[in-house]
């Protein structure tokens, strides 16, 4: 596998040529296999059951240049590459209803989630995942039932890595 250029390498050059690979690299990493970045959401709308934990499921993609999205069968991310990710869910419900999100991982959770009671929750953690079968799904738990989606903004799961 290709190597991106030691950090002594980076700083010892000038501004501009600083800016060209960071550019060069921002549009070839994915395909070299340097890092994988992904964000999906909630467009429909999704019915929520108030008091209980809720699988947001993803329906649309805002970008994800590695296809480690998968919107249509299990809604969840699954990047194809070991290593250590920022992984980041956030929720919103439409009657402006108190609730939590959490990550959840590999169908496990939630492993991280926000705090209690907050009216759009968001969370974000640091994660392993082992480029093979780990995933990250988001999830929300709202106070009343009610709906969440309609908006990019508002209901979704995030990824970038690996660090």
């Amino acid at each position: 596998m290709i190597k991106a250029p030691p950090t002594t390498f980076l700083n010892s050059v000038d501004m501009q040529t600083r800016q060209w690979f960071s550019e060069l690299f921002a549009q070839i990493g994915p395909a070299l296999g340097f890092w994988q970045k992904a964000r999906a959401y909630r467009n429909a709308y999704q019915s929520v059951t108030g008091g209980v934990w809720m699988k947001i499921q993803i329906d649309t993609i805002s970008f994800d240049p590695a296809g480690i999205c998968d919107v249509t069968t299990n809604h969840r991310i699954r990047p194809t590459m070991a290593g250590y990710y920022q992984v980041n869910v956030a929720a919103w419900q439409n009657n402006v209803s108190n609730g939590d999100v959490g990550i959840y991982f590999n169908g496990s959770g939630p492993v991280e989630l926000s705090g209690t009671g907050i009216i759009a929750p968001a969370v974000s953690d640091v994660m392993y995942f082992n480029g093979i079968t780990d995933y990250a799904e988001a999830w929300c738990l709202f106070t009343y039932t009610g709906n969440i989606g309609g908006a990019a903004w508002s209901n979704y799961l995030s990824i970038v890595g690996p660090f």
